[in-house]
């Protein structure tokens, strides 16, 4: 396989990390549309689109079951850490007597 082919695999396998993570800790509804999306593609079972998860994993040599569970792993505890951090600022804004 030609260089340019393989790192065209590689970018789009990064491009679909990064907008997830990125959905994962945003309140922006277009940034978590965007992250649901992804997390579809990846959790998509076709093998015989060129542009599948799966059939990118396949070009890369990395097994698509664990990489799937790894992102959606990672983006779960990024959501879950926005979200704590999102409720903790919501808290302190509403006390009447903010903590200095």
């Amino acid at each position: 396989m030609e260089p340019g082919v393989f790192e065209l695999f590689v970018r789009i396998l990064q491009d679909a990390e990064e907008i997830i993570l990125c959905g994962a800790e945003s309140n922006k509804h277009r940034n978590i549309r965007m992250a649901i999306e992804e997390l579809n593609w990846v959790s998509s079972e076709n093998t015989t689109y060129i542009f599948s998860f799966r059939f990118v994993c396949s070009i890369l040599s990395i097994d698509p079951k664990k990489r799937k569970e790894k992102i959606i792993s990672d983006f779960l505890q990024k959501r879950e850490h926005f979200m704590n951090q999102q409720n903790q600022q919501n808290l302190l804004s509403n006390t009447k007597y903010p903590l200095q």
